[in-house]
């Protein structure tokens, strides 16, 4: 079932704003070499690192230039702010252009992944950076 436009817009859009705001929030932390917030429900109940575990402090050393120590600290940091970069003006430009080049993007790569080898494929991936996680933990 695919989204409507105006939905997949607002929380794409949102979502966007929501990871702006977050990161600008741990950015004052991460210069201060202090504690931030520790917001990983999995890692809190099992000790283990999630996938995503990483990410934030991963972005906020992408953001200080440091793209070795990002990539350390999970990979799919570049993936996630090259998203936060293109989507925002993606989503303003087909406001602006009035046309739905995103929104047919999306509905494309939501078919292609609805595709067992593509799926399983983004799995293994995500298997991938979960053992990295678990592994440079130790």
């Amino acid at each position: 079932m695919t989204i409507k436009k105006s939905n997949l817009y607002i929380l794409s859009f949102s979502v966007c704003l929501i990871g702006y705001l977050y990161i600008a929030f741990q950015f004052n932390q991460y210069n201060s070499a202090s504690v931030g917030l520790d917001v990983c429900i999995f890692k809190n109940l099992t000790t283990i690192p999630c996938p995503s575990c990483g990410s934030t402090r991963a972005i906020l050393a992408l953001v200080s230039g440091d793209v070795l120590t990002a990539i350390y600290l999970n990979p799919f940091s570049i993936l996630i702010v090259g998203i936060m970069i293109i989507l925002p003006l993606w989503i303003l430009l087909d406001g602006i252009m009035n046309s739905s080049s995103f929104y047919k993007y999306y509905c494309k790569i939501e078919s292609i992944m609805q595709k067992p080898k593509y799926g399983f494929c983004i799995i293994i991936l995500v298997i991938c950076n979960w053992t990295w996680n678990i592994i440079k933990m130790t």
